[in-house]
């Protein structure tokens, strides 16, 4: 399949159109209003600036290069961010470690009810199956990319964080001693970068 045409549609709340090489400003070509509440996005390639209620982005297994947004720290709700197997480069933005809902862990989730249907398939089509939203873990996933600069100390802001994977990077410099104060971090994976140091000994 090469084009799909939604552009007559409405879309106020979700969709997943992962894995394309669509060019266009997703908010214009798919009707999403700026005032409406979209909080589920899986997609490649795309402006998302309007977006300010996302909850949940995977923009994995794309071919984004550059850098990574800085504002994407100003969406209040986001929980969970997949940037990765990309070709981003540059520092891991700041704004990262000020993403509120990982702070305050205040995410509030309407998940949809049971006639919501999540299918752009024509006839003979594949099946597309709805993942609820609050079955994702608090997640920033910036593996398999090639970023540079240090791990910031200001990570340990985000207490609410579940999974942080900075795996198969250029990041150097020390691991963040305040790390470790991250009271809800199930996983933790800085493997394949040029860090130096020791191992924070509190853990």
């Amino acid at each position: 399949m090469e084009v799909i045409d939604i552009t007559r549609y409405t879309i106020d709340e979700k969709i997943s159109i992962a894995r394309n090489y669509l060019e266009k400003d997703i908010c214009k070509a798919y009707g999403i209003k700026p005032e409406k509440a979209l909080t589920h996005l899986s997609l490649s390639n795309t402006s998302l600036i309007c977006c300010h209620k996302l909850l949940l982005l995977d923009l994995s297994w794309n071919h984004l290069v550059g850098s990574v947004p800085s504002w994407f720290g100003k969406f209040e709700s986001l929980f969970y961010l997949d940037l990765s197997i990309n070709s981003l480069q540059g520092e891991i933005p700041k704004s990262l470690t000020v993403l509120q809902s990982l702070i305050s862990g205040n995410i509030t989730i309407e998940e949809p009810d049971s006639s919501f249907q999540l299918s752009l398939a024509q006839q003979g089509g594949p099946t597309l199956t709805y993942r609820q939203i609050s079955s994702f873990r608090p997640t920033l996933d910036l593996s398999y990319n090639n970023l540079q600069g240090p791990i910031w100390p200001d990570f340990w802001n985000l207490k609410r964080l579940h999974v942080l994977n900075l795996k198969e990077n250029n990041l150097s410099g020390p691991i963040p001693n305040n790390l470790s104060g991250m009271r809800d971090l199930e996983k933790l994976d800085l493997s394949h970068n040029k860090l130096s140091g020791e191992i924070p000994v509190q853990w």
